[in-house]
C-alpha cells in the first residue's frame, strides 16, 4: 500500500495524484513506523531480572536428588530426643517408649522447661564413632532433684538409629550430664 509523502493519506495502485490533497505522487512513501527501541530494552531486562528472581527462590528447581529430599526430610532423632523431654515435662508415661528396647530408661524429676543448645556426632571415649553412628542432643533443662530442690543443668540425650518399629527410626541410648 503507498501513501502521499505530503499528507500521509493512502493513494490506489497506479495514482498520479494524492485524493486528499492533490499533490502529484512523485515517489512512494512507506509508513513510518515509530520504534520505541528503549521500550523493548527495557522490556527484555525487566524479564531477566524476573527470571534471575524466581530462579533464586527455586522455582525452577524440578531436582529431586537425594540432598534435597534429605534436607527437606525432618530429622526424627531431633524429634524424639524434643518429644521425650516434652513428655517428661507434661508427665506423660509415653516418655520411656523413646528409649531404644532393652536399654533401662533414666529419667529427669519435674522438667519445667528445656532449650536445644547444639547437636552432633557422638564420639566413643576414644574419639572414634560408634559402629552405629550416634548422635547428641544437648538441652538446657530446668528441673528438680528427686528431693524437690530446683535445678538447671544440661544435659545429652543420646540417639541411635534403630529398626523402624512403631513409626520411631531413631531411640535414645543414654541420657548424661553434659561436660
Amino acid at each position: 500500500m503507498a501513501f502521499c509523502s505530503a499528507c500521509g493519506s493512502n493513494l490506489a495502485t497506479g495514482a498520479m495524484k494524492c485524493p486528499a490533497c492533490g499533490l502529484a505522487v512523485t515517489a512512494v512513501a512507506m509508513p513510518k513506523r515509530k520504534r520505541h527501541l528503549g521500550l523493548g530494552i527495557a522490556l527484555v531486562v525487566f524479564i531477566f531480572v524476573m527470571l534471575a528472581v524466581f530462579a533464586s527462590f527455586g522455582v525452577f528447581d524440578n531436582s529431586s536428588s537425594p540432598t534435597t529430599a534429605a534436607a527437606q526430610k525432618p530429622d526424627s532423632c531431633s524429634t524424639n530426643s524434643f518429644a521425650y523431654l516434652l513428655a517428661l515435662k507434661e508427665g506423660k508415661s509415653i516418655a520411656s517408649a523413646y528409649w531404644k528396647p532393652g536399654v533401662e530408661p533414666k529419667t529427669l524429676f519435674d522438667v519445667r522447661d528445656f532449650n536445644e543448645i547444639k547437636h552432633g556426632p557422638m564420639l566413643m571415649r576414644t574419639g572414634q564413632p560408634y559402629k552405629v553412628p550416634r548422635a547428641y542432643y544437648q538441652y538446657e533443662v530446668e528441673s528438680s532433684t528427686r528431693g524437690g530442690i530446683p535445678i538447671r543443668k544440661r544435659w545429652d540425650v543420646v540417639m541411635e538409629p534403630t529398626e523402624k518399629s512403631g513409626g520411631n527410626d531413631c531411640a535414645i541410648v543414654d541420657l548424661q550430664e553434659a561436660q
